[in-house]
């Protein structure tokens, strides 16, 4: 497959998002796009808790959220939770406001189609790259546009993009059935041995010493040599 070398600035437009002020705020508005809108899994919530003026939007309008953009979380207390929340923007955002907390990616679609390079931003060795080039608790879009990638032609990184859709959507499914069975299994054990906590089926109960031989503590032992013994220490 021939692919070509690329930097990122040269296939897509790197750059910050705009926070309003706290003055600038209002809870009815033109929407703005908070971190905490968009879930640990990179999903619209749904809903959005801040707003501002259409007049103050329109100011930045250059930097108002496009289907199809990624974006990154650019700042955090920590270090390590810069670039842990990446975003597919869908038509959902599409238009809104976002806070200068996302760096946005936003694909030349004549080169580079915007699932393949979301795909690629959240790829492991990209994302270990990008945590490498974190400076204090910021990512700065100068930065991210001098990474490279491997880029082959558009029906290749539909073809990419098809297989890694159809992988993701079965680890999504995964995840569900994960997700109910943790609701399920609660609800059936309380259905058939009634709360724990009030027994409201008048189990008899029992302390634990009535059923249990012997309550035995560990000993902390200086480890020896590898061949010394047969005997290994449960740390």
């Amino acid at each position: 497959m021939m692919t070509e070398l690329f930097r990122l600035a040269e296939v897509a437009t790197v750059f910050n998002g705009k926070t309003p002020s706290k003055a600038e705020q209002r809870e009815t508005g033109f929407p703005v796009l908070k971190i905490k809108n968009v879930s640990e899994n990179g999903e619209f919530r749904g809903t959005f808790t801040s707003f501002v003026d259409e007049t103050l939007a329109k100011k930045y309008s250059a930097r108002w959220v496009k289907s199809g953009d990624t974006l990154i979380l650019n700042a955090a207390h920590n270090a390590d939770y810069v670039a842990s929340k990446l975003f597919l923007a869908s038509n959902k955002v599409e238009g809104t406001l976002p806070t200068g907390e996302w760096l946005l990616v936003r694909p030349d679609t004549q080169k580079i189609i915007p699932e393949y390079l979301h795909y690629w931003l959240r790829s492991p060795e990209t994302c270990k790259t990008i945590r490498f080039i974190v400076k204090g608790i910021h990512l700065y879009p100068k930065d991210v546009a001098e990474l490279t990638l491997h880029i082959p032609p558009i029906p290749e990184q539909r073809r990419i993009v098809d297989i890694l859709s159809r992988a993701e959507g079965i680890v999504r499914l995964r995840r569900e059935a994960q997700k109910k069975a943790a609701e399920i299994i609660p609800a059936l054990f309380i259905d058939m041995f009634g709360d724990p906590a009030t027994n409201p089926k008048g189990w008899p109960t029992r302390k634990v010493a009535d059923f249990v031989t012997r309550f035995e503590g560990g000993k902390n032992i200086q480890a020896g040599s590898g061949n010394g013994s047969d005997y290994r220490i449960l740390r």
